[in-house]
Order: C-alpha cells, then structure tokens, then sequence
C-alpha cells in the first residue's frame, strides 16, 4: 500500500494544527507509524518572492527534506497542517514527495466561532489581519472547486472527535518501522554515470528528471548529483572521457504518476536525448506497468516507470 499523505486544511482558527497533533496521538495509539508537520513552520522566512507570497515553494522543499528523513525512520503516513486552495497545489506535493496518496480535508466553522478562536489565539501585532484572512479563507474553502476528499464541520465538536474520525475514515498504511529494509540509509549510496559535456548533461538531467520530482542536489566543475535532499545524490554524473555504460545496462527512475512519465519522455526529447521506447502499457512486465524509455546525450539507457492504475481510488 502507498504511504499516505494528509493534507489538513481549513481556515485560520479551525484548528488545523490543533487537530493534527491530536491525530497523530490517535494513530500512535493504534501502532500506525506518523509524522505531524505544520507547514507554516517550513515556510516561514523572509523576504518572500513576488510570484509565491506564501512561500509555498520553499515549503515543499522543507517538507520534501523532512518526509525523507522521517521515511527512512519508518514512517508511512504523514499528516500536513496547511490551507489548501487549488488542485494546483495538491498536484505540487504528489509530484514532490513520490509514490504517495494524497488526501486533502477540509475542515470548516462558523464565522462567528472562527472570530472567537483567532482573538483569544492572536494576542500579539497580528489580530487584524488573521481575522479578515480567516474570513477570505472561510468563503473560499466553502467553495468548489477547492480540493476536498472529505469535508469536516468542527462546530460544538471537540478535537479528539474529530481526530478520531479522521482516523477512521482514511486508509492508513499499515506499515512498521520494525524490518530490517526501512532502518538505515539502503543498500546504495549512489551511482556514478560517466558524461562527455556537464553543461550539455545538467540541462538534459535538469528536464527530464524535474520532470519526475527530482532535482540537481550537488554540482562542481567535474560532477553533478540528482536526489531529493541537498547533498545526498542518488545520479551522480561525472566528467570523463570513458564513454557510455553497455548495451545491457539502464536506469529506471520511479515517476509519479503516468502525467510524469509523458512529461520525463517529452522533455529527453526535448534536450538532447533520444527517442528509446514512447510512453505506455507494458503488460508483459505487468498488469499496470506505464513506462517510457530514452537515450540520454552519452547513450546512457534510462527509463522512467509508474506501476500504479490510472484513476485509483485515494481514500
């Protein structure tokens, strides 16, 4: 079963992350492996950029960071405190964080007791302008098509009934941090792939695996690393005159989704690569098996692979 994503959403005051802690109480009563972040922590720095007045984009880049370390612990079940306003974002933190199952809920409150709860919480410079965006937040949540797999009224309720629900009501991933393969760092550090032109390299890399979630997390003037995490490459792509590995080696990169596997075959092709086998069905691998294959600049073999069903139910 994927790990799964909670995405805990609602207006200032309904009591996101107030709910959230308590959820993860509730599942590490019931021996379910969590994490609980509250998304604003990540994100809140200064000075913020023009087009991303809510540091959403260096919250993902936190929150990408943190679910990797709290992976490799045993976690399989991440809950998220945060306002969730467009499917736009929903698809952001499915492509970020990998193979997951997203659930967005959206909890409400009447206006009334929402104003009640940000006075009595906002005692410092801030009051004003936390009601009038609780307010902004409250008319357009209530609205579609704001993302919501479930939508929860917290009025007269008290929040471990509402964390209990929750619990509930979603699917949780079963699995323990107790096996041997979750604990530590893996059996590979990383894998070294030899390259005639870096430059020529980082653009056809940066496309195409952007294109599946991942990113440049290291570069000097010989080598450059792809991962998740800063400094913890997974690709390392060095300079050398070697030449390309053999006809009977490939790597397979896991993409997201089938959107993410067209997205890796047309950006190759639109750097450099070529052409090795366009996206589709292999049910000779398996039932479900969407992949596209490519040659990079240096002839490398590489593949990008989903194996999950098109249309699969989250919740």
């Amino acid at each position: 079963m994927k790990p799964v994503v909670l995405l805990l959403s609602g207006p200032v005051g309904v009591g996101k992350t107030t709910v959230a802690g308590e959820l993860g109480d509730v599942l590490e009563a019931r021996r379910i492996v969590n994490t609980v972040i509250d998304l604003d922590g990540l994100r809140w720095t200064y000075p913020r950029d023009d087009d991303d007045p809510w540091n959403n984009r260096l919250g993902l880049e936190n929150l990408v960071s943190i679910w990797a370390n709290a992976y490799r612990r045993g976690a399989r079940n991440l809950v998220v405190a945060t306002v969730v306003e467009t499917p736009e974002f929903v698809d952001a933190v499915r492509e970020r964080l990998g193979d997951v199952a997203v659930i967005t809920c959206q909890l409400s409150a009447d206006p009334s007791h929402l104003r009640t709860r940000v006075t009595r919480r906002e005692i410092g410079s801030g009051l004003d302008w936390h009601l009038a965006r609780s307010e902004e937040l409250a008319r357009q949540l209530a609205e579609l098509p704001t993302p919501a797999d479930l939508r929860i009224a917290t009025d007269g309720r008290s929040v471990v009934d509402i964390a209990q629900e929750l619990a509930d009501r979603i699917e949780w991933c079963e699995a323990r941090d107790d096996r041997p393969w979750i604990v530590g760092e893996g059996m590979l550090h990383h894998l070294s792939l030899p390259v005639a032109d870096l430059t020529r390299t980082r653009a056809f890399y940066d496309a195409t695996l952007g294109a599946l979630g991942y990113r440049c997390v290291f570069a000097n003037d010989e080598a450059i690393g792809y991962g998740v995490e800063d400094d913890r490459d997974k690709l390392a792509l060095m300079q050398s005159t070697s030449g390309a590995t053999g006809p009977g080696f490939h790597l397979a990169f896991r993409a997201p989704s089938h959107d993410a596997v067209d997205r890796f075959h047309a950006a190759a092709l639109a750097h450099g690569g070529t052409d090795n086998g366009a996206p589709d069905l292999r049910p000779h691998y398996g039932p479900h098996y969407y992949a596209a294959f490519v040659l990079d600049p240096d002839g490398h073999r590489l593949e990008a692979v989903c194996k999950d069903p098109v249309g699969e139910s989250i919740a």
